[in-house]
């Protein structure tokens, strides 16, 4: 029953974003392919094959998730909290795959578009379940807004530490998703009351990299590290913590940056057009109208 509930738990917290297939489910939760198949087909009254989504999992009906998620399914409950606390847990440990030039790309000189077999090294070496965690731990991690699970906060910090945050952003690049590391890593930051000041400050430095390099990352995968290492302030935490990468690449002598600038502010009152706007001298204030 327990295998039941964990399979269960898996396919209904993932369904809010796609559709796992027997195989890759397997393969995230770290279950044999068999036990997730065996359970599938035994529930096949409830659970069912989509083919027309690589034959990811889907419950039949509605009303049939409703009940699995509501106490008065007893055992048989599925509590999506949970699911999500484990799904997130799966996701960290899937992505410690993650690696530099995990597509084994020959030369930088080419953007991702120009890759004419990009597609097939995708598929060979960032299997479907690390494309999932990819793209979607933040959503089941920040599922609980007060990050309050000691081993999850644990778990994040383990991520952001050193070059995994970069060999993320080049997967999400040959993914062609760079935005969904912007989204993952603000929606993190609107959750990081309990996290430490460490990991807060490496969420904030690898969102300002992303933001700033987002296009030629999204351009060219190498360019993660070629542009991205090469130009980046020099008092930035990721700079830091892969001082050891930057050696390969180009450096910039003169002329870098110390700190990321500023970031702009958004001041809200106009319900309507600005007509007119003015700064005071000291740059302390400002006025506008409408």
């Amino acid at each position: 029953m327990e295998d039941f509930r964990r399979i269960a738990r898996a396919i209904l917290g993932v369904a809010t974003y796609r559709p796992l297939c027997d195989d890759t489910l397997a393969s995230l939760i770290g279950e044999q392919p068999y036990i997730v198949k065996m359970w599938v087909d035994s529930l096949s009254s409830v659970l069912y094959r989509d083919h027309s989504q690589n034959g990811g999992i889907r419950v039949r009906h509605l009303s049939i998730l409703e009940f699995l998620t509501s106490p008065s399914a007893k055992e048989l409950r599925v509590d999506l909290q949970e699911a999500n606390l484990e799904l997130s847990k799966y996701c960290f440990r899937k992505m410690t795959s993650l690696k530099f030039n995990i597509c084994k790309l020959e030369t930088s000189y080419l953007p991702n578009s120009e890759i004419k077999d990009l597609g097939n090294r995708v598929q060979k070496n960032i299997p479907d379940a690390l494309q999932y965690s990819s793209l979607h731990w933040s959503g089941h991690l920040t599922s609980d807004a007060n990050l309050a699970n000691k081993e999850l906060c644990d778990l994040l910090d383990e991520f952001f530490a050193g070059g995994r945050p970069l060999y993320w952003l080049e997967a999400l690049s040959l993914l062609g998703n760079i935005p969904a590391a912007v989204s993952a890593l603000r929606l993190v930051k609107k959750c990081s009351k309990n996290l430490t000041e460490r990991t807060k400050d490496r969420v904030e430095d690898t969102l300002r990299f992303a933001l700033a390099f987002s296009t030629a990352i999204s351009t060219s995968a190498p360019h993660t590290y070629i542009s991205g290492l090469a130009f980046i302030p020099q008092e930035s935490i990721l700079l830091r913590d892969n001082s050891r990468q930057l050696s390969k690449f180009l450096n910039v002598c003169e002329g870098r940056a110390k700190n990321w600038p500023e970031r702009p502010g958004v001041w809200k009152g106009h319900t309507s057009g600005i007509a007119t706007f003015s700064c005071s001298s000291d740059g302390l204030y400002i006025v506008s109208g409408s």
